[in-house]
């Protein structure tokens, strides 16, 4: 739910999903820094299998536990 939030509320824009192969997908996504409106968008990515669990991610992403949310909002 509070993935939904965040899209809504526009903290996270332009979700592109693309479909890698039979087992893998790729999402992007754009992020709005919360503290820091006039920063760069963060721009994460993440490999999600057909089974849901997190492939691969930045190290970054992976490190602060946001993979498994941009996972979940697909």
């Amino acid at each position: 739910m509070e993935v939904h939030l965040q899209f809504t509320n526009g903290w996270v824009q332009d979700l592109q999903i693309y479909r890698v192969n039979h087992f893998n997908t790729v999402v992007l996504t754009k992020v709005l820094h919360s503290q820091r409106l006039h920063e760069i968008p963060l721009r994460p990515w993440v490999i999600i299998s057909t089974s849901g669990q997190v492939e691969s991610a930045p190290a970054w992403l992976a490190s602060q536990s946001h993979a498994h949310m941009l996972a979940l909002s697909c």
